[in-house]
């Protein structure tokens, strides 16, 4: 059940970035790139810290 709602979140969001503009796209992927790159930050922070 998750998986299917998951599913269609991702589908609505492909729909909605289609539907973008150039720059609203551009900015759209800067801010996933930021995301990710946070997140990655945070998981090797807190491996560090278990480890320590």
């Amino acid at each position: 059940m998750k998986m299917n709602e998951t599913l269609d979140e991702y589908y609505d969001l492909i729909e909605i970035y289609k539907d973008l503009d150039s720059y609203d796209k551009e900015m759209i992927w800067s801010i996933m790139q930021t995301v990710k790159k946070v997140g990655e930050k945070r998981k090797k922070d807190n491996k560090l810290i278990e480890e320590s």
